[in-house]
């Protein structure tokens, strides 16, 4: 599901300089104050720093929807396809790409084959049993059609705030310990996106027990969570930070974009809640942390982006820009007015101005003759009406 705007993760990169604030890099004393909690940081940690903090780290949980929970979650816990810098799809614990095989009722197989050595962070293997499991707790108590699938999400007791996709998987079978199918009522093109994390049975014994274990990452007998990511959870302590310790058992990431396909270089990442952007921003001046992910602010911006000590990371995202303009409004619902609009707008400065910077001359001012461009997708001609 895409949203409306960019959501371009402005990620700055401390790559030296002294472990006290320099006076004078900031306008104000207060500025030049050390951030109070980075005592307890081992050495070869990776510092990140963050304004929000998750309520839970059950991300599909409809109440806790945040960008946060995603990211920490991604080194936790991997699933059958990772998406690459390019927003494209690739293999991640599949040892090559699906074969789909369509019956003249509309309804597919898809047959899949995991890598060999996988391994959760206890040493012991990832199965296709895995993959049988976190199906079973997606669909536990929801209300099944006659060919398996999901009716309407009622009775489902596994929290999601979507089962868009899922609801149309009528099964999955395991054929060996590497080896599995995922029956589908029909194709779904974004099927790819539908199992993106593996739960192990030690999650829980049903689907309340795991959404449960989710929100505080711990087994219920206090145990963090088993990993298939190049982290391990290993304590969050609420108002003030989580830790991360490397997955010594990881059987490396095959990410096209992936420098390091083993295991961590570092021991372990240390993310501080910060209640504001400004003792984010701080933390990082004064170099007690190294990373900060943030939504684009002008404060970052008039404060890190000319430090020559820091790289501002910023990538394309899976979104498109748009105007959304309110239809229950009588001047914006004619037609004719929204198409003035798009003409008035002179679409080769927004290119100039505001893409090119970013992603270097990628489009030709007049456009591609389409209502959407993706970043960072490949170009595709639509030519809808208004």
């Amino acid at each position: 599901m895409h949203r409306g705007g960019r959501r371009s993760d402005g990620r700055v990169d401390r790559r030296g300089g002294n472990d006290h604030f320099r006076r004078g890099d900031v306008g104000t004393v207060l500025s030049t104050l050390p951030v109070r909690g980075f005592d307890a940081v081992a050495a070869n940690t990776l510092v990140w720093v963050h304004d929000v903090e998750p309520p839970s780290m059950h991300y599909d949980d409809p109440d806790n929807r945040l960008a946060v929970t995603s990211r920490i979650r991604r080194s936790l816990i991997e699933g059958l396809y990772g998406v690459s810098g390019a927003t494209e799809y690739y293999p991640e614990l599949l040892a090559e790409e699906d074969a789909v095989g369509a019956s003249p009722d509309g309804s597919i197989v898809i047959m899949l084959k995991l890598r060999d050595g996988l391994r959760w962070s206890n040493g012991g293997p990832l199965t296709a049993r895995d993959i049988e499991y976190t199906w079973n707790i997606w669909k536990e108590g929801c209300a099944l059609d006659p060919d398996g699938s999901i009716a309407d999400g009622s009775g489902c007791v596994y929290s999601a705030s979507s089962r868009t996709g899922l609801d149309l998987v009528t099964g999955v079978a395991v054929v060996s310990d590497t080896e599995f199918t995922v029956s589908m009522s029909r194709f779904y093109a974004g099927w790819r996106g539908l199992f993106g994390e593996i739960y192990h049975p030690s999650f829980g014994a049903d689907a309340a027990a795991v959404n449960s274990a989710l929100a505080e990452w711990r087994t219920p007998d206090g145990q963090p969570l088993l990993s298939s990511g190049p982290m391990v959870f290993a304590e969050w302590e609420r108002g003030f930070h989580l830790a991360l310790v490397r997955n010594d058992a990881y059987h490396g990431s095959a990410s096209p974009d992936a420098r390091n396909r083993g295991v961590a270089a570092v021991d372990g990442v240390f993310i501080r809640f910060l209640p504001t952007i400004d003792e984010a921003i701080r933390a990082i001046e004064g170099g007690q942390a190294q990373v900060i992910m943030a939504q684009p602010k002008r404060v970052l911006g008039e404060r890190l982006a000319a430090r020559t000590d820091f790289t501002i990371a910023s990538a394309a995202g899976p979104v498109y820009e748009h105007w959304g303009f309110n239809l229950l409004n009588p001047h914006l619902a004619d037609p004719a007015v929204r198409e003035a609009i798009a003409y008035a707008v002179d679409k080769a400065a927004l290119i100039n101005e505001l893409y090119e910077p970013l992603f270097g001359a990628v489009l030709p001012e007049a456009g591609l003759g389409n209502t959407y461009w993706m970043t960072n997708q490949r170009a595709y001609e639509d030519h809808q009406l208004l």
